[in-house]
């Protein structure tokens, strides 16, 4: 019997619960380079219809009424429930906000998944600490008050947009010395961050930063 044909002719419905349930290696599969000291556990409903041969064929609903992440030593929480939808291969993503300590963050947007596009916009203030989700030998503490586009595709996203640091303190287990007191803006323009005289203590002695640091995704790749 053809079950291809099957599939795609009869159409189906499906509802379930998910109660503290690690979801982070599934985020590892879009984003291969999240630390392993990264968790994420949430809990909600998902409810789905449709054709389930393709993604263009379903149409569902994801709510999350909790989220607990934790980056090695600094955890976040969802403010409010997390609403996600999808529709003909389209994830929109409405009403997500992070909070921790020195954090409250808002991200909303788009996800073409058919196409790979990006279309995330994030504002609002974060802690330094949710570096470490990306970098398994970073420490890093203090505040920035960001706002950040986030385009491109999921294999290449680009992030346009800045971030300003107030007492910003990050730690690389390869240096003998933190950077302390992170003062400045960075802007993003695609591919790069930029900074223009970002102020620092390092090893007790004034440190200024200027230059770029150019990205392969979410990745430092280019240092100038």
């Amino acid at each position: 019997y053809d079950h291809v044909n099957l599939w795609a002719t009869q159409p189906g419905e499906l509802q379930f619960r998910f109660t503290d349930t690690s979801i982070d290696p599934y985020v590892r599969v879009l984003m291969p380079g999240l630390s392993p000291f990264a968790t994420v556990v949430a809990s909600g409903t998902v409810r789905a219809a449709g054709s389930f041969i393709t993604p263009e064929g379903v149409s569902a609903r994801v709510h999350v009424d909790k989220v607990d992440m934790r980056l090695f030593d600094y955890q976040l929480r969802n403010d409010g429930p997390l609403d996600v939808s999808l529709d003909q291969g389209e994830v929109t993503l409405t009403g997500f906000r992070l909070k921790g300590d020195d954090t409250s963050l808002a991200v909303s947007g788009r996800v073409d998944v058919i196409a790979g596009q990006l279309g995330l916009h994030a504002e609002g203030d974060a802690n330094l600490g949710v570096l470490q989700a990306f970098f398994r030998d970073l420490r890093s503490a203090g505040r920035a008050t960001l706002r950040a586009d986030i385009g491109g595709t999921l294999e290449r996203p680009l992030i346009t947009g800045h971030a300003d640091l107030t007492d910003g303190r990050i730690r690389s287990m390869l240096m003998p010395h933190a950077v302390d007191r992170i003062n400045g803006r960075v802007a993003f323009d695609g591919r790069n961050i930029r900074v223009d005289d970002v102020r620092a203590v390092m090893a007790r002695g004034d440190v200024r930063f200027g230059g770029r640091i150019g990205l392969e995704g979410f990745v430092p790749s280019v240092l100038d």
